[in-house]
């Protein structure tokens, strides 16, 4: 029988079949996942790996401890990887072990830390055209939740909302993928990979009841959605792809925001290229404006961060709420110092929820969550009562969680292993019978000790050794030279090249005992570690609101800080067309290293008799400079960040354009 005959390889084809093309299955075998002839071949160079070839068939494979930070290189390399599993204890096994698919990895769907980047949100798209040439779009960031629908009128507004989202993957109809205008779009989005999905995935009425089953409302009106089939259909098929297609845990999916285009101060594309907002996902060696603000202290505040510069709100209460709360951390250093230093101490968790309630949440992810849970008490103490409206209202979202913090305390011990599968992750004291059993193997391993230090006296052999691996269990070793002293009653186990390895009925007996210990040990601890998983999960929309507070609370904070150390003052935002700045200067600029002293400049304009400035003077004068200078100023002062400069005083704007260069 050859190997391509074989159960297993029988076994393999018929998961590999039902994969879509173009997907590298990781087939789970033993110790290792193994990969096949056409994967094999395009992963092993990209894993830098060596492949080998086993009757005609070729294939190469990684430690299955090792498979998160293999298949993270290959989904930055831009591709998709399958995960086949083993679901059933070879050694219960009758026949072939079964195996079952997972779940599929895609550059949009990434969930482990070694695939995404802390400060970014890693955003999946889902796009559509339908009659009117209206266009929609839907967000998910599955690492965190976030889920987001927008309405483009056409393609310029479309490509705004991408370059300032930055997706990694985008789902969209299978007719559309070749379409020219969207074609025109997705080139300038060299990052995102376009997966064409089934057109009938994006129908109003199959992505409304989807919609409606997952977060179990009788409609779409409390999300603004309803009846409006752009955004429905975009937001339908990306839930359909990522649940059904890839078969991802959504649990933590639990709300969705309708961004309305009127809420926020509109930058395209080409102002946010020219004013250097943000580097791109590509990098860049021009330092932006989000380079000098973020000093956030959580990975939550950074994201948080990046969402206000790139889409800063255009109402005026909210803009006024964040003035007050930034003031109100400035007037107190020692409250501010103090909230930073507790937010540096809360882990990532949006991110941490999302892993722990899919199947990527590990002992170590539980110990964060429970260690960040344990800084929230004292931060809400902090800025309970506080006397800007927006720091209260924040305060009374944190809601501490004792219960789960000593829960954790009590269960995970203080450095648990990476893996889930090999014990060692539960406290001792926490559960009597996994206590039992420990102490089981532990004085089996006693024995052992004993067994060879009595075996070396009885047969004289000072050199015997009584050793352990997976695939013959306990034995004795002995060198060849001294392989002809051993008694009659050793039972020859293998024969290597400088020693010879037996058994004995007594050391068959103990090993028995020992391992039966130890295996129960262990999956006795993953019972308990997926019930204490459980009891967060169970809190996972009060986590993410919490989580919600905490990362404005971090943003409020970066900015306050920002705004001593740099010499920024509050600015004065009105209904009027006035946009007069006293000693202004540019953000970026004056933070370069080795600058020269930066010259401040005055802006006076007005809607009436002061609405356009003409600008002279010889190239590298610092026209261009001055341009950003004015319109970065009026982006600080509406994300809700005091500016550099004198004074200022800026009439609610609706949009920025800027074309400089």
């Amino acid at each position: 029988m050859t190997d391509a005959t074989t159960p297993m390889m029988r076994q393999y084809r018929r998961v590999k079949g039902d994969l879509p093309e173009g997907v590298i299955l990781f087939f789970r075998l033993g110790d290792f996942y193994e990969m096949f002839f056409e994967d094999a071949q395009q992963a092993a160079p990209l894993l830098d790996i060596a492949l080998t070839r086993r009757n005609g068939v070729p294939m190469c494979g990684v430690p299955a401890h090792s498979l998160d930070g293999y298949v993270a290189r290959l989904v930055r390399a831009g591709r998709k990887v399958a995960i086949c599993d083993q679901v059933e204890d070879p050694a219960l096994a009758k026949g072939i072990v079964r195996r079952e698919l997972a779940r599929i990895v895609t550059p949009g769907t990434a969930t482990e830390s070694a695939m995404l980047e802390a400060d970014r949100h890693n955003y999946l798209a889902g796009i559509q055209r339908i009659k009117g040439g209206l266009w929609g779009t839907a967000l998910l960031d599955l690492s965190t939740g976030r889920f987001l629908v927008e309405s483009a009128p056409g393609l310029p507004a479309l490509a705004d909302i991408l370059k300032r989202a930055q997706p990694v993957e985008c789902v969209a109809p299978a007719g559309l993928k070749e379409d020219a205008e969207f074609r025109r779009v997705t080139a300038g989005l060299p990052g995102m990979q376009v997966t064409a999905v089934d057109d009938w995935t994006f129908e109003y009425e199959t992505a409304r009841d989807l919609l409606i089953r997952h977060f179990g409302v009788h409609s779409l009106e409390g999300y603004g959605c309803e009846g409006q089939a752009d955004v429905v259909g975009a937001a339908g098929a990306v839930l359909y792809y990522v649940k059904e297609s890839l078969r991802h845990a959504v649990n933590h999916i639990r709300r969705l925001e309708r961004v309305q285009v009127s809420d926020g101060l509109i930058l395209d594309e080409a102002t946010c290229a020219n004013l250097d907002l943000v580097r791109p996902r590509s990098g860049g060696r021009v330092a932006g404006l989000l380079d000098v603000l973020d000093v956030t202290r959580t990975a939550m505040g950074a994201r948080l961060m990046r969402d206000w510069l790139v889409r800063p709100p255009a109402v005026l209460e909210t803009i006024r709420a964040r003035h007050d709360a930034v003031e109100q951390f400035i007037r107190a250093r020692a409250l501010l110092n103090s909230l930073r230093d507790a937010l540096a101490e809360v882990r990532d968790l949006e991110r941490l929820i999302a892993r722990i309630g899919g199947v990527g949440g590990n002992a170590r992810d539980v110990l964060a969550i429970g260690q960040s849970l344990r800084s929230l008490p004292g931060i809400r103490d902090q800025v309970a009562g506080n006397p800007a409206a927006r720091i209260r209202e924040l305060a009374e979202a944190v809601t501490p969680e004792p219960e789960l913090v000593e829960l954790v305390g009590r269960a995970i011990v203080d450095e648990p292993p990476l893996s889930v599968k090999d014990g060692g992750m539960i406290r001792a004291g926490y559960h009597t019978e996994l206590d039992a059993l420990r102490k089981a193997a532990s004085e089996g391993r006693q024995w052992l000790a004993e067994y060879q230090v009595a075996e070396q006296a009885r047969t004289g052999i000072k050199t015997l050794k009584v050793r352990h691996n997976r695939v013959f269990g306990f034995y004795i070793e002995v060198s060849k030279g001294q392989a002809g002293q051993v008694p009659p009653e050793y039972l020859r186990k293998q024969t290597l090249v400088n020693a010879e390895r037996f058994t004995t009925p007594e050391l068959k007996t103990y090993e028995a005992r020992i391992l039966g210990a130890q295996e129960k040990a262990v999956a006795l601890e993953l019972e308990l570690l997926t019930a204490v998983r459980e009891a967060i999960v169970q809190r996972t929309g009060t986590i993410q609101a919490t989580a919600a507070a905490l990362a404005e609370l971090d943003v409020l904070a970066a900015l306050a800080d920002r705004a001593l150390a740099l010499g920024y003052t509050r600015p004065v935002i009105t209904t009027g067309d006035v946009l007069r700045i006293r000693g202004g200067r540019h953000p970026v600029v004056e933070q370069m290293p080795d600058a020269e002293r930066f010259v401040p400049n005055d802006t006076d304009l007005n809607g009436s008799d002061r609405q356009i400035m003409i600008i002279t003077g010889p190239n590298m004068a610092g026209k261009s400079t001055y341009i950003r200078q004015v319109a970065l100023i009026a982006i600080m002062a509406h994300m809700g960040s005091f500016v550099p400069a004198d004074s200022v005083e800026i009439g609610l704007l609706d949009r920025v354009f800027t074309r400089v260069g």
